[in-house]
């Protein structure tokens, strides 16, 4: 780009000259041609420039994104709990730092596919309990790590292979594990051997399902389907109620 400035300086300099020399009307238009040619490129060069200049830089939980990765969503009980539980996961199995971390909590498994999804409000805008659908985190995965993520999320169970809140009542908090193509997943057939390996049952949710408690059995959603809808910040990153999941203040 420098060059290009260099080069278009020079040759305004030399028609100013021409100019001077023998007037405006005498300069060769081939030089005016020229000129305009290497303005343009100049300009455009500069645009990318600028584009470069001004785009965001990419931090390392953008390179994660590049990278191939499939997004998926787990439920068992509170998504405070399974939140924190799974950012431990991914600092564990994945070596993510903070910004790279990838679990947000949410909604999931709903029919009603219209916006917005809300937590519990006096004013029922958006309730994600009438609308059919439980809480869940949803995170991005490297594919080969779907079933060491699988095996940790059954972890989460009890030893009676039910949720740990069991206070918690109501298809809110349903057991769900949300994946592109649902049971159709090429991967899906590892995770149902997974799932079974512990005793609790897969099987295929259709939107707006029953709770799971004390069936021993979790509902597996098509994320294409029936996609995740991201909670409120108020959600995000909120102290669990087990022992030891209280986040820092900073």
């Amino acid at each position: 780009i420098m060059q290009l400035y260099l080069i278009t300086i020079l040759l305004l300099l030399y028609q100013i000259c021409l100019i001077n020399s023998y007037g405006i009307n005498s300069i060769n238009f081939k030089y005016n041609s020229i000129i305009k040619t290497i303005t343009q490129a100049v300009a455009k060069s500069s645009m990318s420039l600028l584009l470069l200049v001004s785009s965001p830089m990419i931090t390392q939980a953008d390179q994660i994104d590049q990278s191939p990765q499939v997004s998926l969503y787990f439920g068992v009980g509170c998504f405070w709990h399974v939140q924190h539980e799974f950012i431990s996961w991914e600092r564990e199995l994945l070596s993510r730092s903070d910004d790279q971390l990838s679990s947000i909590v949410g909604y999931a498994g709903g029919l009603d596919k219209t916006d917005p999804v809300c937590y519990h409000n006096l004013q029922f805008i958006g309730d994600y309990g009438r609308k059919g659908y439980a809480e869940a985190i949803e995170l991005k995965l490297p594919a080969d790590k779907i079933v060491d993520f699988t095996k940790k999320y059954i972890s989460l169970y009890g030893s009676d292979l039910e949720r740990p809140d069991k206070g918690d009542r109501g298809p809110e908090y349903r057991s769900v594990l949300g994946i592109p193509k649902g049971v159709n997943n090429e991967y899906y057939p590892l995770i149902k051997k997974t799932i079974e390996a512990s005793g609790l049952k897969a099987i295929e949710g259709k939107g707006n399902d029953p709770d799971t408690l004390f069936k021993k059995q979790i509902w597996i959603m098509d994320s294409e389907s029936f996609p995740f809808k991201q909670g409120e910040i108020y959600h995000q990153f909120h102290d669990g109620f087990m022992p030891g999941e209280q986040y820092p203040e900073k």
